[in-house]
């Protein structure tokens, strides 16, 4: 039988452990690096992308550099709900009354509202006819979403004739073949109406992705419910004095919307927690229960969120590694300064064990030296 051969261990010896485990601690250094900086570029990315649509950080401009916070809030209704126009100039009076004594005088009146909802509807000109989406908008509506005009200008809430309507650009290309279109006569499912205003719709990659309906128009609220009696307010947003953390949700939740409504706080929506909170809920997130109807800015809304939620978790494991290396790091540290302080607190018994050592000694030599001068 063949012998076993037994290991050579000193081949061990002449591995320098001490330099693998240099060169270990080395790479490991330089890869957290990396992914540390590789991280900050996916939350810098994740920043930007929060800050895609202008109508979501309303709350922001509404601030200033003043102390007072403000809130954003929007509601999507349910079809058949009580809420009508009426409804809406309750709440206002009841938000002026619960405000009045939280907010100072000289910003009282800032307060800014919209409602709207989608339909369709036919449309005549001279130079043709369409079958286009109509979003019947009401209150300060183009002040919460801007557009870009090509010509003429906004319908307001405030105006004394409803029968002004503004075209999108694809719209007014298919009835005019043109854009500077301001004053034109067209027919709305048989009613004379005047174009206020050429858009073009936003370019920003959420809104293109979630408008979908093709050419369009925007018309007033009252207009359209007058030619359509089933029409009902879809979405309401409002942008108040939030005096309070929680007052504006409050508000809107205890005196406006139906319990079957969805409120949404758009305040702080594109945050590092309000983000980490929709990843810990996502499989929530991705059943839909409500009933409401989302206008395509609420649909672009929840795209930046998700495009949020991928980068905060791409960041946040690129942040692993560094993590690890710090914590090792720091324990590291710890068993050294321990080892250190630990050395150098047997130094410091010894040094005193020695000096107690010492006295003793030269207080025994000393005591000899008076016994032989009384012998």
């Amino acid at each position: 039988m063949e012998k076993r051969k037994r290991p050579d261990f000193r081949r061990l010896r002449n591995i320098d452990f001490r330099g693998l485990v240099r060169r270990k601690w080395f790479w490991f250094t330089v890869v957290s690096i990396l992914t540390f900086l590789l991280g900050l570029c996916f939350l810098s990315a994740f920043r930007h992308a929060g800050e895609t649509l202008r109508s979501q950080h309303l709350a922001e401009e509404f601030r200033g550099d003043g102390e007072l916070e403000f809130a954003q809030v929007s509601v999507f209704l349910p079809e058949g709900n009580a809420v009508s126009e009426e409804t809406i100039w309750k709440f206002r009076e009841t938000t002026r009354v619960n405000t009045q004594d939280l907010v100072p005088e000289e910003i009282k009146n800032l307060y800014l509202d919209a409602w709207s909802t989608k339909g369709s509807v036919n449309l005549k000109a001279e130079h043709g006819s369409s079958e286009a989406v109509a979003i019947a908008v009401g209150g300060d509506f183009f002040q919460m979403h801007p557009q870009n005009l090509l010509s003429g200008g906004y319908i307001s809430g405030d105006d004394l004739m409803q029968d002004r309507v503004i075209l999108d650009e694809d719209l007014a290309w298919k009835l005019y073949g043109g854009y500077d279109l301001t004053g034109m006569p067209v027919e709305i499912n048989g009613n004379t109406f005047y174009v206020a205003g050429v858009i073009a719709r936003e370019t920003d990659w959420a809104t293109e992705k979630a408008y979908t309906d093709g050419a369009g128009l925007y018309m007033s609220y009252d207009a359209y419910k007058a030619m359509n009696e089933g029409a009902y307010i879809s979405t309401y947003e409002t942008v108040i004095p939030e005096p309070v953390e929680n007052f504006a949700k409050m508000q809107v939740t205890d005196n406006f919307a139906p319990k079957d409504a969805v409120v949404v706080v758009n305040s702080d929506r594109y945050s590092v927690g309000q983000i980490f909170g929709l990843l810990k809920n996502f499989s929530q997130r991705t059943i839909r229960t409500d009933t409401v109807y989302y206008p395509y800015w609420e649909n672009a809304a929840r795209l930046v969120e998700n495009r949020c939620m991928v980068l905060l978790a791409v960041t946040l494991l690129c942040w692993i590694c560094p993590t690890v290396f710090a914590v090792m790091l720091v324990i590291k540290c710890y068993r050294r300064s321990k080892r250190r302080l630990h050395i150098a607190w047997l130094d410091v018994k010894d040094q005193y064990e020695n000096r107690v050592l010492f006295q003793n000694i030269k207080e025994k030599l000393k005591g000899k030296k008076h016994g032989g001068t009384d012998d």
